[in-house]
């Protein structure tokens, strides 16, 4: 440390007639503080008023558009300029990943833009999201470091006073995300950010298991011109409540239709098994895109073509030992000009729509309600996701999730841990899929023919 006096007693001596707390102000007032800086780094900035000062003035430099070095021209009393230094320094780059390092065993992503994304992370693994999308996940994120600056400082190199100041170095940690994936092999970012309350649980390892064309519902045995429509004759072309074609943008698509005055009862679509993976899994998601016109009435409350069966097929509308298998269905509510949720037929339904062990309510109850308004003339996406616990459990849960056109969740909701779709004993698993069309009320009947649209059926199959 004696070395380092004699240089910057010189120095101060030179720069700051005064006390170096008072400092001489130069004509433009910059080159006391240029001095400041090489005085105070040389001294590892040591915790004094001046210092601090400089140490605010080096900040602004290297962080100004382009940055600039840590210091300039340092004029001395005598008029001379300062140059008995070396510096070696570097200035980084908040998109250059050099300027960054990550704890041992992680690595880093570093992702530029406005604003620039970095962060460190163990491992990479894709996911299929409830919408049916494949995302690669990032596991095990951590913060980055950021070296914003470092400097290695020399003054009075090559003689006897020469002194190498302590390296100056200045980092930050980056705030990681909370969660970060990308479209699978790669692109633009999908989803950043942690996850906000409603949205429905992530289960990481649901893979593509089913995804029929829509027209495979269209060639059932049974025409689906003749599907269970009360009060016409046969010939009569309203019959036709369901066909397929191209969809209001030219793809092919499923049409349901209402017509005027006409009662719609009970329309079974169809019942289609699950390939084997979605018969063994845990957790089963089942969804599809709807289309809804923005001229469509819901005129009563009702099921929609997209539902998940448990054991035995079941149509519901049984009570007791009468059912022998569980589902739930795809439900709309005319109200907030059409609400989505989930018609379910578990085991322990009672008439007052509490659980109860037992099933003493012979319909259906809601097990879970987006209250968020439908979006019109677009294609949205509806997930329904049934996860089954151990048979008896009581612990099985079903839940709803919609998403726009773009990608973005309206809403979710879920029925929680604490619903029956398999009793004690029951050695079933889920079964496939149902498809029915069905308003509430026969006495509800739209005041013109119109038509809404289905197709993208995607099964995904999920382990907890």
């Amino acid at each position: 440390m004696l070395r380092f006096l004699s240089p910057l007693l010189a120095l101060t001596a030179l720069a700051f007639p005064g006390p170096l707390a008072r400092p001489a102000t130069a004509q433009d007032g910059t080159y006391d503080m240029d001095c400041a800086v090489i005085l105070c780094m040389a001294g590892g900035f040591p915790a004094v008023a001046e210092c601090d000062r400089a140490y605010d003035y080096m900040i602004d430099r290297i962080t100004d558009h382009p940055p600039k070095s840590p210091f300039g021209v340092c004029s001395m009393a005598d008029g001379r300029s300062y140059d008995g230094y070396d510096l070696d320094y570097a200035i980084g780059y908040r998109g250059a990943a050099s300027s960054y390092s990550c704890p041992a065993g992680t690595r880093l992503h570093l992702e530029a833009g406005a604003p620039v994304t970095a962060f460190c992370y163990q491992t990479i693994a894709p996911v299929i999201q409830p919408n049916g999308l494949c995302v690669d996940s990032y596991r095990g994120i951590t913060a980055a470091t950021f070296r914003q600056f470092r400097a290695e400082l020399t003054v009075e190199p090559g003689t006897d006073a020469e002194w190498a100041a302590p390296e100056t170095v200045i980092e930050t940690e980056v705030a990681p995300p909370a969660r970060y994936e990308t479209p699978c092999g790669g692109g633009d970012v999908a989803v950043v950010g942690g996850g906000d309350e409603g949205v429905p649980p992530a289960f990481e390892d649901c893979v593509p298991a089913w995804s029929p064309p829509a027209t495979e519902f269209c060639d059932f045995a049974f025409p689906l011109a003749r599907a269970n429509l009360h009060d016409y004759d046969l010939s009569d072309p309203r019959m036709e409540r369901v066909s397929c074609g191209p969809g209001p943008d030219g793809g092919t698509a499923m049409a349901v239709r209402q017509y005027a005055g006409a009662e719609v009862s009970l329309m079974s679509i169809g019942r289609h098994a699950f390939p084997e993976a979605m018969k063994a899994a845990e957790v089963v998601r089942l969804s599809a895109e709807f289309y809804i016109p923005s001229s469509y009435d819901w005129t009563y409350a009702g099921r929609l073509p997209l539902g998940i069966n448990v054991g035995p097929w079941t149509s519901g509308g049984k009570t007791g030992a009468r059912q022998s298998g569980s589902s739930i269905r795809l439900h709309v509510w005319p109200d907030n000009g059409g609400t989505l949720g989930i018609y379910s037929y578990n085991f322990d339904r009672s008439s007052s729509g509490a659980v109860d062990r037992g099933v003493t309510k012979q319909w259906g109850q809601g097990a879970a309600k987006v209250t968020a308004r439908l979006p019109r003339d677009q294609w949205i996406t509806v997930v329904l996701e049934l996860a089954l616990d151990s048979p008896g459990a009581d612990r099985d849960a079903a839940g709803i999730s919609l998403y726009d056109a773009a990608g973005r969740l309206i809403g979710a909701d879920s029925s929680g841990p604490r619903l029956t779709y398999r009793r004690a004993g029951d050695d079933t698993g889920f079964t496939g899929a149902i498809f029915d069309d069905k308003l509430n009320s026969s006495a509800a009947r739209a005041a013109r023919n119109q038509q809404y649209y289905v197709r993208n059926w995607q099964g995904q199959a999920c382990g907890r």
